[in-house]
Order: C-alpha cells, then structure tokens, then sequence
C-alpha cells in the first residue's frame, strides 16, 4: 500500500532555504541542486516506507 506525503509550506519553505544557502552561500548550484533532490527523493521514499 502506498501512502501519500504531504509537505507543509514550511517544509517547502525549508528546502528553498537548504537551496539557496549552498547555492549562495557555499557557491555549488549544482550541490544545492543534488542536495535537494536527494531530500525530494527521500520524502517521496516515506510514500513506500512510512517508519524509515
């Protein structure tokens, strides 16, 4: 069975924010690019297993 997450505006919010400082700050856009995709891809994981 599947489940579905749902993220807040303030998670949403977060992640922006995880994005722009290793974008801006660190200066790695492609970083900042993989680092969220590998959160996105984490919560999308918690559809399948939702105690991970």
């Amino acid at each position: 069975m599947a489940y579905k997450v749902i993220a807040s505006k303030e998670v949403e919010e977060a992640i922006d924010n995880i994005h722009d400082y290793i974008a801006t700050v660190l200066l790695s856009p492609q970083s900042a690019k993989n680092t969220v995709a590998k959160i996105l891809d984490s919560l999308k994981s918690l559809e399948i297993f939702p105690e991970a």
